[in-house]
């Protein structure tokens, strides 16, 4: 606690594990990283909220409402997806939707607690499978099972723990390339080189971080441990180590024949040109681009310059200048079934 307090962080009080009903719906729950996790673990697990988000635009209002009590207590990731599963509702309003976040979180301090699955089936007669996870953990309510499930998966206190961190933390924007041993990492816009070892830099944030779980720990004893592990895992062996072995974390590998994989793909600063149609993408980490230019697509910019070197070099020659054009938008392109090699030929004449 005192090493805690050092680095102004303040360890919570010991309470009891949140799988029962919950003494209050803002006590219950840990930081924005649990909650994203328990988040997922619900998804994978809970057969009405899966219901819930699946029958998204027919939801009836009470299983509506259900849903948002449940998940409305994971904080901002909870409202997040509460947005995210209300959006396809003809009649969803951001507003309104806000209003009903905010009366389940008023519910919750009153001790009522998130929708028990009991609840759910006398009152919104959705009954789960026999087979459902809840039934088999003993936990009473949806919310309860995701928290256990996410504390069973906290991270261990080991090289592999740590890099389990980093690929949570950041494992979205972080890819290796095997091939050519070497990071990348996403800039929002382009993947880039890391020459500069901003993936070392990002498993020393991780590694500080610890120290925050540390303080949301709830066992003494175990956030002690975590504190110890902290101080340790900012040493350069374990640091290495972590970034070492998030190398083979799934999602991470990418194959060099991934990278820049569509050839009619043409990255700009304002967006990814379809050469194709024409059309103006958003930046897309998923599309593995690791080339930009250095200008904005404006598909009604002038190009008189461009206009009257064509005009020049072929003396107003319309079809060869148009043969030019063709030229230069395959060369724009990473298609080469055309199989062409083109050579520019030019003298004093």
């Amino acid at each position: 606690d005192r090493r805690l307090s050092e680095l102004g962080l303040k360890a919570r009080e010991t309470r009891e594990a949140p799988w029962g009903k919950p003494k209050r719906a803002d006590e219950a729950w840990r930081g924005d990283e649990f909650n994203t996790l328990a988040i997922e673990k619900l998804l994978e697990s809970c057969f009405f909220v899966q219901h819930c988000r699946d029958n998204a635009t027919s939801l009836s209002e009470p299983q509506w409402w259900s849903m948002v009590h449940i998940l409305a207590v994971f904080g901002k990731p909870g409202r997040n997806k509460i947005h995210e599963f209300s959006q396809p509702y003809p009649r969803y309003t951001e507003r309104e939707t806000e209003q009903k976040i905010a009366e389940a979180l008023k519910a919750g301090e009153k001790e009522i607690g998130p929708h028990t699955c009991l609840f759910i089936q006398q009152n919104l007669g959705f009954s789960c499978p026999d087979d459902c996870l809840a039934k088999k953990e003993g936990a009473k309510s949806p919310a309860g099972l995701a928290a256990k499930l996410a504390a069973l998966g906290v991270f261990n206190l080991t090289d592999l723990g740590n890099a389990e961190r980093l690929v949570r933390r950041h494992g979205k924007n972080i890819r290796y390339s095997e091939e050519r041993r070497r990071w990348l990492i996403w800039h929002g816009k382009v993947w880039e080189w890391d020459f500069g070892a901003k993936v070392m830099s990002l498993a020393k944030e991780t590694a500080r971080n610890i120290l925050r779980e540390a303080a949301d720990e709830k066992d003494d004893d175990q956030r002690k441990e975590l504190v110890k592990h902290a101080v340790r895992s900012e040493s350069e062996a374990r640091l290495t180590a972590m970034v070492n072995l998030a190398q083979s974390e799934p999602g991470i590998p990418v194959q060099n024949k991934e990278l820049n994989s569509n050839p009619w793909f043409f990255n700009c600063l304002n967006g990814t040109v379809n050469l194709r149609t024409g059309e103006l993408l958003p930046h897309n980490r998923e599309d593995l681009i690791t080339i930009r230019v250095p200008v904005n697509y404006d598909p009604m910019a002038p190009c008189k310059l461009w206009l009257e070197f064509l005009d020049q070099v072929t003396g107003g020659n319309t079809e060869l200048a148009q043969y030019l054009q063709r030229a230069v938008g395959y060369s724009l392109t990473g298609d080469m079934r055309a199989q062409a090699l083109f050579f520019s030929l030019w003298s004093r004449q």
